[in-house]
């Protein structure tokens, strides 16, 4: 629809209304962000693990009531665009009924659900300890959704986001945010996870937040991997990022 002879693209690919075109919003948060180089949105400061092969088979949570279904929206071993619902059993994990090379997306859709999720939960790896729900090498986990202030996000909130096969990125806007008065070193990398990734933005900012608006949108091509990673100078700090997508269909 258009309004005094002018229309909004971004608003009608929002709406569905372009054909081959899908907006994706990535969005990371990481409270445990250091000296050490690591990835947003896995809040155990370390560069994230990709598979190199579609392993990443199973699901639990730490909190035995978790009982309801979780979505997981992740790339087979093609790197085709996989969606599937999982109903959680507690804190024993429950086979994926395809297993995943990439994972793009967790999250509890409380609006059919309609229940909280009361612990941590984890998309594995399986093969390692298990303990309580919880994988015991930090290397097999490949999603987490976890709990703020005793609250669950109810999403796997990450940096990290693969194109799916068939589909070109177009990148137009990114944000990120640093608290505690931390001078923050933070890069955007794109490239094959599991093989090798290269370093193609990268920002230097202290307390504050940093917009950046593509007037030129980045193409990024189907099967790329892209990841932000970040450094503060003392301590440890709180990093979220956020990144805008039009998915493109080649």
């Amino acid at each position: 629809m258009s309004y005094f002879g002018t229309t909004d693209f971004m608003m009608e690919v929002a709406k569905g209304n372009v054909a081959g075109h899908a907006p994706v919003y990535v969005a990371g948060h990481d409270a445990a962000i250091t000296t050490t180089l690591a990835t947003v949105g896995e809040d155990n400061g370390n560069l994230y693990t990709y598979s190199t092969t579609a392993d990443i088979d199973s699901i639990s949570s730490d909190n035995a009531g978790d009982t309801h279904d979780i979505t997981i929206i992740g790339l087979d071993a093609s790197y085709a665009e996989v969606t599937q619902t999982v109903t959680l059993t507690g804190q024993t994990p429950v086979t994926l009924g395809t297993s995943l090379m990439r994972i793009n997306s967790v999250y509890n859709d409380v609006l059919t659900t309609l229940t909280a999720t009361l612990g941590s939960i984890y998309v594995f790896v399986s093969g390692g300890t298990v303990t309580a729900g919880v994988p015991q090498t930090v290397a097999d986990i490949r999603a987490t959704i976890s709990l703020t202030s005793g609250v669950s996000d109810e999403h796997h909130l990450t940096s990290v986001y693969t194109v799916p096969a068939g589909k070109t990125a177009y990148i137009v806007f990114g944000k990120t945010t640093v608290s505690d008065a931390k001078a923050l070193e933070l890069s955007f990398w794109g490239g094959r996870g599991g093989v090798a990734m290269s370093q193609s933005h990268h920002i230097d900012i202290k307390d504050n937040n940093y917009d950046y608006f593509f007037k030129l949108p980045a193409s990024v091509p189907a099967t790329t991997d892209l990841e932000v990673r970040a450094t503060i100078d003392s301590g440890t700090g709180e990093v979220s990022v956020n990144y805008d997508i039009i998915l493109v269909d080649d």
